[in-house]
């Protein structure tokens, strides 16, 4: 796995990283690697060595690109701030006192294995990969009835591995953007009324989660499940 990350730290308030790079394992690193269509079936029952360079491809955690924010920034209105700073109380006790705090998250997705359910190559186990048609899988329409090229694959012939590599298929990447605001309100000395408001996904982008890649699965290609939208949170504390 090739690796490459950034840091930025400025005045304590802002913290970020973005990192990029492949991760290709030396031999397969995740359930239904062992799938080579070059090695007969009866080598593989007589114990002959696999093939293990056929099945040189993504790692099953193969991110090529992460970026991510983490931000604390308060607010310059109220007294004592850049504007605002000869406010009456009560513009003060409006506008002063709030600060912004968030995290910020860019990736690409992680692969995505195509796979049939059943025991083509008649080896005693069912989870092995289908024939590759040559087509891009990832060319595909990218909806939620079909995200990747279903066309790409094809059910193999009995007593055979299928042609198609490992972890093919792009997954959908992940954008999403956390924001928290928060205000104190100065009831007392030692007594403090704090006021929050949280927001998770506050682009309310659709994230899917869970696509169905059984080619022998009436679903192949099917968003089946997303990340949750928006959620909004509002709380109060006080603090003595």
């Amino acid at each position: 796995m090739v690796l490459i990350e950034l840091f930025l730290r400025l005045s304590g308030l802002v913290e970020g990283c973005t990192a990029w790079g492949p991760a290709w394992p030396a031999r397969g690193s995740a359930r239904g690697r062992r799938n080579s269509a070059t090695v007969p079936v009866h080598s593989r029952r007589a114990g002959v060595a696999l093939a293990f360079h056929q099945e040189w491809a993504r790692s099953s955690i193969d991110l090529r690109h992460i970026f991510q924010l983490a931000f604390v920034y308060e607010l310059p209105f109220g007294r004592g701030k850049h504007w605002g700073a000869n406010s009456n109380a009560f513009v003060n006790a409006l506008l002063g006192g709030w600060s912004a705090d968030g995290i910020v998250r860019a990736q690409t997705g992680n692969p995505l294995n195509p796979r049939v359910n059943q025991d083509r190559a008649n080896v005693g186990r069912t989870y092995q990969r289908p024939n590759a048609t040559g087509l891009d899988p990832n060319a595909g329409p990218k909806t939620a009835d079909q995200w990747f090229n279903t066309a790409a694959f094809a059910l193999q012939p009995q007593f055979t591995y299928g042609s198609s590599g490992q972890f093919v298929i792009d997954y959908p990447g992940v954008y999403n953007w956390d924001l928290a605001l928060q205000k104190d309100f100065r009831i007392a000395e030692g007594h403090t009324l704090q006021f929050r408001g949280e927001s998770y996904n506050l682009s309310n982008n659709v994230r899917f989660d869970s696509i169905n890649a059984a080619l022998d699965r009436n679903s192949f290609g099917l968003v089946t499940h997303a990340a949750p939208a928006r959620q909004l949170q509002f709380a109060l504390r006080y603090q003595f």
